[in-house]
Formats: structure tokens, C-alpha cells, sequence
């Protein structure tokens, strides 16, 4: 959708005081819903994804994604919840615009993409996250104010809820840019030295639990992070590494094709040298042979 074709209507917004453990879902909602987390603590699982809520937590989900949350037992959480469309008309005064609620029982289906994406691509873009800690000061202040004005139930409060979710969309995407941006900064140093460790340990058997030690990150999380940054799998730079080393060998020692095989632990000689000619063209004895000529 292009910011110039939203048009959002508040459709609910309520301050909810969770009792201790008290817990909503698991369940779906016909329209969008943001949850801001205004004090306390608990738990949102989002399709299959767990979150700690915690003051200042901002969560989104759309139609069709199924949620729960709940309340932790000692510190439950104040909640503030609001449901919106992403395009229609404002309601007439008195009139309640509240979307369909489904109970889900059973399985169901986690696999629904939630995303709600708000302009072209580039940097107007606004992706919303599904997760996202927004503060406590503009977000409370501006959560608040929905809330009354929905409860105002006039024309003119439905006008300003509108012009309200406007603004908070253009505030988030500010908000959301930034947080990339820091995040993009400490990924790519992260990275970085994801890339120097694989080059230090390239004559070892390869490890995928090293992307978890070195980054904290899920290796799959890291893995794919690391290809987005130098165009190729952690393993795949591995491998590069591992004959070159195999090629820095071959040309400056005497040291048997066999024996550089098993000091780079790629098993047996003959899938050492299909490896090696994969990555050069050439087997190792005619790239030994080659740059020993003159």
C-alpha cells in the first residue's frame, strides 16, 4: 500500500488492566491490531513466535494471524489495545465498527506471512515489525489518546483518531529506520568477525554451532545474515578459505597432496582433490606443478 492510499480508521481502542495470569487467545481478529505495553509484564506468542512483553513492548499482528497473550502472575501487565483498518470509511457517530473475534482450537496454520508493509520500496518503505520496543513517553502519551478519543464517539474524534494513527505510522517508520540502521551497524561488525574467526579456524573440520558462539545470534539467523553482507553461505567462504590454504601449501612447501588433506580435514585424498579442482579448475598436483615452472 502507498502512504498517499491509507486511509486508517480506528475501529477499537481500550485500556486493559490485566489480572495476574489473566490471558487472551489463542485467536485471530478480522483487522489489525497494534498491543502496546504500558507497564507490567508477560508473555505474546505470535503464529509460533514467543516474546517477552515488557513496558514499552509494541506488537502487531494482522487478519487471519493467530495470537496469545498472557499475563505474567506477579507483574501482570497494562495493556493497551487498537484495532484499525488500513483503509475506509470513518464511522458515523455511536456507531461501533468492532471486527470479527475467532477462539482457535487445535492446530492451525503458523505459516501466514504478518507483515503489513506501508510504502515503495527504499527508504519511505514502513515495514512493521511484529515486535518492536517503542518507548514509554510518545507511545504511552499517544496510546492514551486513541483511547479517548474513541471513546468520544464523535465525528470529529473519529477525524483525529485517523490523523493520530498517521502520524504514529510516520513516527514508527522514523523510529523502525533508526533501529535498522543501529542494527545493520552491529550486524555487519558482528559479520566481520564471523569472517576472520572462519578464516582463523579454515583448516578445521567445519562447526555451524560456531555462527551461535561467535554471534549469539540462531545459526540460521547468523547464516543468513552473513550472506546478505558478503554475497555467499559462511560455508561456502569457508570452504574458499580452506583451499586457499590448500593452494598456499601446495606452492610455497613440499608437504604431500595426502597430508594437506587430512591437515584440512576433507576426508580422503580423492574428494580433496574434486574439491580443490571445484574451486581452482586445476587438481593439486597440476597447480603444484604450475607455479613451481618458470
Amino acid at each position: 500500500m502507498k502512504w498517499d492510499d491509507l486511509r486508517p480508521v480506528v475501529v477499537f481502542a481500550n485500556r486493559l488492566p490485566c489480572a495476574p495470569g489473566f490471558k487472551f487467545g489463542p485467536r485471530t481478529i478480522s483487522d489489525h491490531q497494534f498491543i502496546y505495553v504500558a507497564a507490567g509484564k508477560g508473555t505474546a506468542i505470535i503464529q509460533n513466535r514467543r516474546y517477552e512483553a515488557s513496558r514499552g513492548g509494541l506488537f502487531y499482528y494482522g487478519p487471519d494471524i493467530v495470537h496469545t497473550f498472557e499475563a505474567d502472575a506477579d507483574d501482570p501487565m497494562i495493556v493497551y489495545g487498537l484495532h484499525f483498518k488500513v483503509d475506509g470509511q470513518l464511522p458515523e457517530r455511536n456507531q461501533i465498527l468492532a471486527g470479527k473475534i475467532q477462539e482457535v482450537t487445535g492446530d492451525y496454520e503458523a505459516s501466514i506471512p504478518n507483515r503489513l508493509q506501508i510504502g515503495e520500496t527504499g527508504w519511505e518503505q514502513l515495514d512493521i515489525p511484529e515486535h518492536f520496543q517503542a518507548g514509554t513517553t510518545w507511545a504511552l502519551h499517544t496510546f492514551e489518546r486513541f483511547t479517548e478519543l474513541y471513546a468520544a464517539n464523535d465525528a470529529i474524534a473519529h477525524v483525529r483518531n485517523r490523523v493520530l494513527l498517521l502520524q504514529f505510522m510516520v513516527q514508527l517508520h522514523g523510529l523502525v529506520m533508526q533501529t535498522n540502521a543501529k542494527e545493520t551497524e552491529t550486524s555487519d561488525s558482528v559479520m566481520q568477525l564471523v569472517m576472520e574467526k572462519l578464516k582463523e579456524n579454515a583448516a578445521l573440520p567445519y562447526e555451524r554451532k560456531w555462527l551461535r558462539e561467535w554471534t549469539s545470534y540462531h545459526e540460521n539467523h547468523a547464516a543468513r545474515l552473513f550472506q546478505k553482507r558478503f554475497g555467499l553461505s559462511p560455508h561456502a567462504f569457508f570452504i574458499e578459505r580452506k583451499m586457499h590454504l590448500a593452494k598456499q601449501w601446495l606452492s610455497t612447501t613440499d608437504m604431500p597432496v595426502s597430508e594437506i588433506a587430512e591437515r584440512l580435514h576433507v576426508g580422503t585424498i580423492h574428494y580433496f582433490s574434486r574439491l580443490f579442482k571445484t574451486q581452482t579448475g586445476q587438481t593439486p598436483t597440476a597447480y603444484r606443478q604450475l607455479r613451481h615452472m618458470i
